[in-house]
């Protein structure tokens, strides 16, 4: 079990008496067919989310540490990172399993599909960010911005956007899991030039996709290949912000799909302030409105 922050292996048994499965029969998991499942944690009555996964051996340390220095981070726009196991192979078919926060609404951008007024879409974003911009103030890259990978919980009047999803591995080797393809910025070709740029770049790209259903780019789902969306990328000075995209939304895109790195957002906590102008306004508006 995990005691503190001392990582020892968790057997099948301890993991049944922990946790209720409640999507799907454990079994399915070790065929390794299964990544992530909802479970209710019966020490807190709790709905968690489990995540199995397979980490090589000489990466393992430096994966748990990164998860135990996030778990560490208390912050409402990222998801708690509970607890990390790590696993017997051959009973298990995985390394590692990760507890996080579960989110009862899923990803931000099948949340946003169902109507909503703008001033809640303005503050889901914000909080997205804020959790980005935490992030790095806290010397820590996300390595995967994407619009899968920001979550919503609570409940009406109370919704709360989160970051979730980080990626915790750290070696040059792993270049292509840093980033999907469709969101990786134009200067990244070795880890090392991975910087909090590339991720204003990702946020760009995750913004504009949320508001379009498309990438700037291309993508792999429309036929393209890795290399035409890099090109397509390197090609292209600025983007133009499709006009379907909603201000204040379309100039964040303006400035975060840039291809000189200097022009862009000098971080996500400029773009987080650009929204908070945009949600004063549109208090004041209705203030004045109501007033009428």
């Amino acid at each position: 079990m995990v005691v503190g922050d001392n990582i020892n292996f968790i057997s099948l048994a301890e993991l049944t008496e922990r946790y209720t499965i409640q999507e799907t029969d454990l079994s399915y998991v070790s065929g390794g067919s299964l990544r992530t499942i909802k479970a209710l944690d019966k020490n807190n009555m709790e709905d968690v989310f489990l995540k199995f996964s397979n980490i090589d051996d000489g990466e393992l340390e430096s994966y748990i540490s990164n998860f135990l220095r996030v778990k560490n981070l208390v912050h409402p726009n990222i998801v708690g990172h509970k607890g990390i196991y790590r696993l017997y192979r051959p009973q298990f078919g995985f390394s590692l399993l990760e507890v996080f926060e579960f989110a009862n609404h899923g990803p931000l951008s099948d949340f946003l599909r169902s109507p909503r007024r703008f001033g809640e879409i303005i503050k889901l974003f914000r909080q997205a960010l804020t959790g980005v911009d935490y992030l790095h103030k806290n010397s820590i890259l996300h390595r995967d911005i994407k619009a899968t990978n920001f979550v919503v919980s609570g409940s009406e009047g109370g919704y709360i956007a989160k970051v979730c999803d980080i990626e915790f591995l750290s070696s040059a080797s792993r270049l292509g899991t840093i980033s999907t393809p469709e969101y990786l910025a134009p200067e990244v070709t070795t880890f090392e030039s991975y910087d909090i740029q590339s991720e204003v770049w990702a946020v760009g790209i995750m913004i504009y996709e949320i508001f379009t259903g498309e990438f700037p780019f291309g993508s792999r789902l429309r036929g393209n290949t890795i290399e035409e969306i890099r090109e397509r990328a390197h090609c292209v000075e600025k983007v133009a912000a499709a006009t379907t995209i909603p201000q204040p939304f379309r100039d964040l895109v303006a400035h975060s799909l840039v291809k000189d790195k200097k022009l862009r957002f000098k971080n996500v906590g400029e773009m987080v302030k650009r929204l908070g102008w945009i949600s004063v306004l549109l208090q004041l508006m209705v203030s004045k409105l109501k007033k009428l």
